[in-house]
């Protein structure tokens, strides 16, 4: 469940990652063109030889302050993108830098009656991220600024006549509200679509997990051993020495022959439980009929040899109900982990040292490391 969580969070980071970076890059255009569309128009006015306010004023307020506004929070905005904050403020102040930029358009470029909407924008791009939290800030920093730009608009003496006036800032009023009203609606779809992708992902996680398992001793199985085995070489450089083990169960044909199968699978579970009861079951495998892998990642051969005996000595004293009088053994081949190993070839070497086992009497023990 945690790696399942984990991985999700993975999927959530990413796309977060992703609008950041977009929201970012889109405030930065728009702070750029606005910057050279206000350069565009100074220039523009100051060939008409009518209009005297179009000076250093004009400059400090429609150019400067409007651009060190803009950068200053683009530039907050990249720094908290590459910081190690958490996820939850990187993404409030995208949202932040975003709406800063749009908010200048409606403050400081108001003689384009259009521009005052553009926080409403923000409030769009803040239901995003599915934070409530941030559309709320976001909505409560609209309303702040609609008052601001609603102020320089009303003293602007180019901005037309009181009725003009009055008549554009409801508009503008109106339709922010109604921004706030479909971004909320944004807002619960993307919290209902994050709910569905994960409840989808849990539900393929335990899928992928039930197929990992053998059904009989509940033990993962080889497609799980596998992904095991290339994890514990791709880490063998960073860790200590690892060791894999093959178990295999003396004349086990033996077991269903005489016995039955039913008997068999009871011997199997049994020695499952057991290897389950000695070392971690995650790194415990039904290899394949009896035979079962272990893993030994970063450590001792005293250790490996200890576990083993455990589970031979466990099992030898187990006694069944079909064959009271009898008792099961097993033979085991490990190997040490080499350098230019691949999951193949190391169990290859296990293999061979169980053979050799096999072949020499059973009921025993062979490491070997060549």
């Amino acid at each position: 469940m945690v790696e399942e969580q984990l991985n999700f969070t993975d999927y959530q980071l990413h796309t977060y990652n992703r609008w950041q970076k977009t929201i970012l890059r889109t405030s930065l255009l728009a702070a750029l063109l606005t910057l050279g569309a206000e350069i565009l128009i100074y220039f523009t006015l100051r060939q008409d030889v009518n209009r005297t306010d179009v000076n250093g004023f004009y400059v400090l307020i429609r150019i400067i302050i409007p651009t060190v506004i803009n950068f200053g929070a683009l530039l907050l905005g990249k720094i908290i993108y590459h910081s190690n904050v958490k996820t939850e403020l990187k993404n409030f102040f995208a949202s932040f830098s975003f709406f800063v930029v749009t908010s200048v358009l409606a403050v400081f470029h108001n003689f384009f009656p259009l521009l005052l909407i553009c926080p409403a924008f923000s409030l769009v791009q803040a239901s995003i991220f599915g934070d409530r939290k941030i559309l709320q800030i976001t909505g409560l920093l609209s309303i702040v600024t609609m008052i601001v730009a609603a102020i320089t608009y009303w003293l602007d003496p180019e901005t037309g006549d009181v009725f003009y006036k009055i008549l554009t800032l409801g508009t503008n009023a109106t339709l922010t509200v109604c921004c706030y009203i479909f971004a909320n609606s944004v807002l619960k779809s993307q919290i209902e679509k994050i709910e569905h992708i994960h409840a989808t992902y849990k539900r393929q996680t335990a899928i992928i997990e039930e197929l990992k398992i053998d059904p009989l001793t509940q033990l993962s199985n080889r497609t799980a051993m596998q992904s095991a085995i290339e994890g514990v070489l791709s880490r063998a450089s960073d860790k200590g020495l690892s060791y894999l083990a093959i178990l295999d169960l003396d004349f086990f044909k033996n077991v269903n022959d005489t016995y039955g199968h039913v008997a068999g699978d009871k011997v199997l579970i049994t020695l499952s439980e057991i290897i389950k009861n000695t070392i971690s079951y995650r790194n415990a495998f039904r290899f394949g009929g009896e035979e079962f892998v272990l893993l030994f990642e970063d450590a001792t051969r005293e250790q490996v040899n200890y576990a083993i005996a455990l589970i031979r000595r466990d099992f030898s004293v187990t006694r069944f109900d079909f064959a009271k009088d009898k008792s099961f053994t097993l033979s085991a081949g490990v190997a040490i982990n080499k350098k230019d190993d691949t999951s193949a070839s190391w169990i290859s070497r296990a293999d061979k040292a169980l053979y050799h086992v096999k072949t020499t009497g059973r009921n025993n023990v062979k490491f070997t490391e060549s």
